[in-house]
This record gives C-alpha cells, sequence and structure tokens, in this order.
C-alpha cells in the first residue's frame, strides 16, 4: 500500500470534505459526476474517475502517475510529497465546488476566478493569485478567496497564516477580496473584508512552510461562527 493512503492530514481533508458535504446538503458524488468523461489536457484520464480514485486515497497506477508528473512543484509543496500536495490541490478543488453550489443554491451570485478553474494541473508559470470566486457582494462584484483549515488550527493558535504573494493580491489597493474562512472539524467559517483587516496583520516566517514569509492575524477565533451563519452575510439583501 502506498504511503500516502495512510498519511494523517490527507484523512483529515477527506473526513472534512465529507462533514461538509453534509452540513451543506450538497452532493460530492453529483459535482464529481459533472467533470464525466472531461480529459486532462495531454492526457487520456477522464477526470471523473481521477476524483473518485482521490477521495476513496485508492490511487490506480495512470493516476499516481499523472499526479507525479505533473505536481513536481517544490516551492509550492513545501513537505508534502508530489502526490500528496497533488490530492491537496484536489481536496481543495472539491471543496470549494462544495462551496460554489452551496451559494448558489441561496442564490447568490458567484462564479469560480481562479487560474485553476478548469481543475488542471498547472505549470510553475501558470500558477497565480488569482482569488477563487468572483461573487455579487453589496450590489457589488467583488473577489473571494475560500481559505481552509482541516485540524482546528486557528481556533487552536488563534491565528490566520496568508503566504505573501497571496496576501499582497488579496490587499491590492483599491481591488481588496473578500476572504471566507471554513474550519474543520467544528464546521465554523469567517467572512473577511482585506480592505478592512489589511492593517492588522503581521508578517512573519512560517516554519511549517519552510520558512517562507507569511502574514498572520492575531485573534482569529474570536471572528469564527457557525457556517450557516457566516454564509447567510453572503445572500443577497431583498
Amino acid at each position: 500500500m502506498a504511503t500516502y493512503t495512510n498519511s494523517q492530514n490527507l484523512k483529515l481533508r477527506v473526513d472534512g470534505l465529507s462533514r461538509i458535504e453534509n452540513f451543506l446538503d450538497e452532493s460530492l458524488d453529483e459535482i464529481i459526476d459533472s467533470y464525466g468523461t472531461i480529459e486532462f489536457r495531454h492526457s487520456a484520464i477522464t477526470k471523473g474517475k481521477f476524483f473518485k480514485e482521490c477521495l476513496k486515497l485508492d490511487l490506480s497506477t495512470e493516476t499516481e502517475n499523472l499526479l507525479s508528473e505533473r505536481c513536481k512543484l517544490g516551492f509550492h509543496r513545501d513537505r508534502r510529497s508530489t502526490v500528496e500536495y497533488g490530492l491537496d490541490l484536489v481536496f481543495g478543488w472539491m471543496s470549494e465546488d462544495l462551496v460554489l453550489r452551496a451559494l448558489r443554491t441561496s442564490g447568490i451570485d458567484v462564479v469560480l476566478s481562479g487560474e485553476d478553474k478548469f481543475r488542471e494541473f498547472l505549470t510553475t508559470s501558470e500558477i497565480g493569485t488569482t482569488p477563487d470566486f468572483l461573487i455579487k457582494y453589496e450590489g457589488q462584484q467583488r473577489h473571494m478567496e475560500i481559505v481552509f483549515s482541516w485540524n482546528g488550527y486557528w481556533k487552536r493558535t488563534n491565528s490566520w497564516d496568508i503566504r505573501d504573494s497571496k496576501f499582497r493580491h488579496l490587499t491590492l489597493e483599491g481591488q481588496e477580496a473578500l476572504c471566507l474562512g471554513i474550519e474543520l472539524p467544528d464546521i465554523t467559517g469567517f467572512i473577511i473584508d482585506m480592505k478592512d483587516a489589511k492593517g492588522d496583520f503581521n508578517e512573519r516566517s512560517n516554519a511549517a512552510w519552510g520558512n517562507k514569509k507569511v502574514y498572520t492575524l492575531i485573534g482569529i477565533s474570536t471572528r469564527l461562527k457557525n457556517l450557516r451563519e457566516i454564509l447567510k452575510e453572503l445572500e443577497p439583501v431583498n
């Protein structure tokens, strides 16, 4: 059995996806089926079958080879193996898709806008910092980034970290983004407008991310609320 199938972090993410799916009353199976027989570019591997294998942590040789070949991005994967990094990307896509469906079900005007919106593994030159969603919020089109804590880190440390490059993009003057945070396993969250909060972050090095520069917001636990309450804040006002 491959070592990644025993990874506690990956199991936490699979469990977290199931919790989000049940909480939002959305269907991962339907989301995966929507990718159907669409193939990854320059490949004969279909996305529907690929995503199913990833969620089961039971990869065919073809799926594992695709991850190994396309996720050799040392700067981005930090201490994770190539396959673990690729699986993390997939779980991120699936969680974003669940949230996207839930927002649309609530009548919110929202679309995917990040560089990976077509669910392709990107090369280093293609990876960018465009926020995940474009959403109509309080009558305006705003970019919105989705961030996850899968193991209660925010509540436990009372802090939230953003990579340097991402922070700079989310706080561009006049183009500041919203950030929707979701923390597992208790399914709490926050909405933060970077226009108002960017001055509250402190710059530091994060050892867990290879001592890369990050920006940290202290006191995040006081902003955490039930996720349902948070999503309600995004709904249009009649």
